[in-house]
């Protein structure tokens, strides 16, 4: 799991650089421009600021619900995964196609004990 969310904060972060060409849709001509700079400069492109406030009260009681922050896989899936990591000498992966091929290796291992 951190693989993957390191993996999609790259993507975010190279989506909310890149230049959205300008487009017309419809008879309204869209703006050019980076997506963090227009979300954060709304003004340099003619347009206004769409952010909400919130109460921050209900921004701590969701920080603080313990439902946010669900484990990713069950603690038996864990031992699984461990016990098969330790028979095949694998060690925890450090990119994505390390993790892919544990991943494969972990189907594999699920589907021959099903």
């Amino acid at each position: 799991m951190d693989i993957l969310r390191k993996e999609l904060n790259e993507v975010s972060e190279l989506w909310n650089e890149h230049i959205i060409s300008s487009t017309k849709f419809g008879n309204v001509n869209l703006p050019r421009g980076r997506p963090d700079t227009m979300y954060f400069l709304p003004h340099l492109y003619n347009t206004k600021d769409y952010k909400m406030k919130t109460n921050q009260d209900d921004v701590q009681e969701l920080i603080n619900n313990e439902t946010m922050s669900k484990d990713d896989y069950s603690k038996e899936f864990e031992e699984f995964a461990t016990i098969i990591m330790n028979e095949h000498n694998i060690l925890k992966p450090n990119n994505c196609k390390e993790a892919l091929d544990l991943y494969l290796i972990l189907i594999r291992e699920v589907e021959n004990h099903s």
